[in-house]
């Protein structure tokens, strides 16, 4: 078989593959164009990003970038349906407030929609 020297820009065929007599070298690396390697000559290497080198002379040549450019984003998808209402909330109904006879608040009940109460205690300051 003969030896298929891969160019930038060539077109990569199943004939122009099998010719090369080399098998096809999938890679988790990040390869760079130039990067030395110990590969025999002719060994094709896909790196992580799907680029296509060919072993030359000790050095990785980038033949051609594998996978495409980015797409466009898609159209956007139509609304979800509504979710269902949450359980209602505890308010405040009334706030009943005690004074002692010089008219100072002294504690109180607060009152929540659940009609349940709670005393208030009031600390007084120094």
């Amino acid at each position: 078989m003969a030896k298929t020297d891969w160019k930038t820009g060539d077109t990569i065929t199943a004939e122009g593959l099998n010719q090369t007599g080399q098998p096809i070298v999938v890679s988790t690396d990040d390869i760079q164009n130039g990067a030395t390697t110990t590969a025999a000559d002719g060994t094709l290497t896909v790196d992580k990003n799907g680029d296509l080198y060919q072993a030359q002379s000790g050095k990785q040549s980038l033949v051609v970038s594998l996978k495409g450019a980015a797409g466009t984003d898609g159209a956007k998808g139509d609304a979800g349906t509504a979710g269902k209402d949450g359980a209602a909330g505890v308010g405040v109904k009334s706030l009943a407030l005690t004074t002692d006879s010089n008219g100072k608040v002294t504690g109180g009940t607060l009152t929540t929609t659940d009609n349940k109460t709670q005393n208030i205690t009031v600390t007084q300051g120094q």
